[in-house]
């Protein structure tokens, strides 16, 4: 599984290029090769980011702007409250 903060970028490519479920790293690297090998390959994948960019939740920075401010609230919520740090899970 991949790291917490490379979590959302790599579930909101899967989901930008219809993957359907998570990748492991060793799944990316052999994606990466595979695409680097084929260039009409490369060009679908292109073409599916293309089209999908407008709707994906990666490419959309007022919702990141969104939840990094909702971030915000709560960890000066915790701060104020004198309660220690923690993960904080913002949207859905």
């Amino acid at each position: 599984m991949p790291e917490p903060e490379a979590g959302f970028f790599s579930v909101s490519l899967e989901r930008t290029l219809e993957f359907g479920n998570e990748l492991e790293v060793a799944e990316y690297e052999e994606l990466a090769v595979g695409l680097a090998r084929d260039r009409g390959r490369l060009a679908g994948f292109t073409e599916r980011l293309k089209a999908n960019r407008m709707t994906a939740p990666l490419f959309d920075t007022d919702l990141f702007a969104r939840r990094l401010e909702d971030a915000y609230v709560q960890m000066y919520e915790r701060y104020q409250d004198g309660s220690p740090p923690e993960y904080i899970r913002v949207g859905g």
